[in-house]
């Protein structure tokens, strides 16, 4: 706080929660929608409505980020929009995929298919926090313990994106099947799966002020297996596909 000059901590956790929300929300999130939009043979302009929508509450909802402070009635009033926003936005893409009218979903894999049903579950939860976070007695729930907040951002950059990005590559071809890229991918997802689980419990236990015993090496561990996963993944790569020196 001193190194920036936020003199006021309202100020300081605004402006960590206003980077956090744009990077998430903003454009990790709009080039995962572009990935997905980009495979679409144009049979639904629901998709296009899809994107509307959520340009629309990208903005706003950053207030959903900062409930925690006094906001106007006009910054609550937007905030509610904002997550009405994305819950329709994101009921009318599954009801696409529903009826199979986005083409990355044709001829999938087992693999990818569990991928994308993980980041899909991921994304569902991810919005439906969003929306209840409205509720006062669950803001002050959730952005009052460290380890839910933690869990929020996990589940979001590596349970929702990270998952769909791999799931992408390899729907894509440019993760080929088999070998120590299947065995990464798997051990990753499980660390993912296995942290937020940890987070999870950590949390709810932290409401009721209990503490988890060895949280911390559970969660080193969880992060080594993340770790062993994308080494596991990136060395499979290097096998398949051997750099040419010239």
């Amino acid at each position: 706080m001193m190194a920036t000059g936020l003199r006021h901590e309202h100020w300081y956790l605004g402006a960590i929660y206003f980077f956090l929300h744009f990077q998430y929300n903003g454009w990790f999130f709009f080039a995962c929608a572009g990935l997905l939009y980009s495979s679409n043979d144009g049979r639904s302009s629901a998709i296009r409505y899809v994107f509307y929508l959520m340009a629309f509450a990208c903005i706003p909802a950053y207030f959903l980020s900062i409930l925690w402070a006094k906001l106007p009635v006009g910054a609550y009033g937007a905030a509610f929009l904002a997550a009405i926003a994305q819950l329709t936005a994101w009921a009318i893409l599954l009801s696409q995929i529903w009826r199979k009218r986005i083409s990355l979903l044709a001829h999938m894999t087992k693999t990818v298919r569990v991928l994308l049903l993980f980041a899909a579950a991921a994304a569902c939860i991810k919005f439906i926090l969003q929306a209840g976070s409205l509720h006062p007695g669950l803001a002050k729930l959730a952005f009052g313990f460290r380890p839910i907040v933690i869990g929020y951002l996990h589940l979001v950059l590596l349970g929702m994106l990270t998952i769909f990005i791999i799931a992408f590559l390899k729907h894509s071809r440019l993760v080929s099947p088999g070998g120590l890229r299947t065995q990464g991918i798997v051990v990753l997802v499980s660390g993912i799966v296995l942290q937020e689980a940890l987070l999870l419990v950590q949390g709810m236990l932290a409401i009721g002020y209990h503490s988890v015993p060895y949280i911390n090496e559970a969660l080193f561990a969880s992060a080594l297996m993340m770790l062993a996963g994308i080494s596991l993944l990136n060395i499979g790569m290097k096998q398949a596909h051997p750099p040419v020196f010239s």
